[in-house]
């Protein structure tokens, strides 16, 4: 469960690192220590919340030409908190994000438009243990001066990146759908 939690956070994180900012500022550099990516599942029908303590994003965002962005976000799935220690021990086996086999998640932008209201959908691929999967990500964007904090989700299923493997597979106990968040916090040069 916790295996399949941490996955869902990496993607949610790699998600929101390709998503950019929304003003007229060109957004270039990550503050990652105001930055963070969260993810939340279902365990038994029960809320369950995680989160990855280690990500780098690549980021080249100007709200203005949302067609130009370009970003990749890269989750260090071992630094994965679960929510307890079991839980966070049991998400870095190889059932679960393998941590050993595949170290990082990844999400790589291919498309960012407007939606609207400083309102964004970043399309891409998302990589985890191996498995691509195209991925879709909305967000919003609100801009202080040279800053910008984009804040949004990034939904996945857990199986299909391979996140739960043999019994941990059954999704009556774990649910397939994980639900990544992510508020990036983005400063212009």
């Amino acid at each position: 469960m916790n295996r399949f939690v941490s996955r869902t956070a990496l993607a949610l994180v790699l998600g929101s690192g390709l998503l950019g900012a929304a003003q007229a500022a060109e957004y270039t550099q990550v503050d990652a220590a105001a930055s963070r990516i969260a993810f939340t599942y279902k365990q038994m029908q029960v809320g369950m919340n995680g989160s990855f303590a280690k990500f780098d994003t690549t980021l080249r965002f100007d709200p203005a030409h949302p067609e130009k962005a370009q970003a990749t976000v890269k989750v260090t799935l071992a630094s994965v908190d679960a929510g307890s220690k079991p839980a966070t021990s049991s998400a870095t086996t190889k059932e679960w994000l393998d941590v050993a086999g595949s170290p990082l998640a990844v999400f790589e932008s291919t498309q960012v438009k407007s939606l609207g209201n400083q309102r964004f959908e970043a399309t891409g691929t998302l990589t985890i243990k191996g498995k691509s999967q195209p991925a879709s990500s909305t967000f919003t964007v609100k801009e202080q001066g040279k800053t910008a904090v984009l804040e949004g989700t990034l939904p996945l299923k857990r199986t299909a990146f391979g996140i739960g493997e043999g019994a941990w597979s059954d999704t009556s106990i774990v649910a397939d759908e994980i639900q990544v968040s992510y508020r990036i916090t983005a400063v212009a040069p």
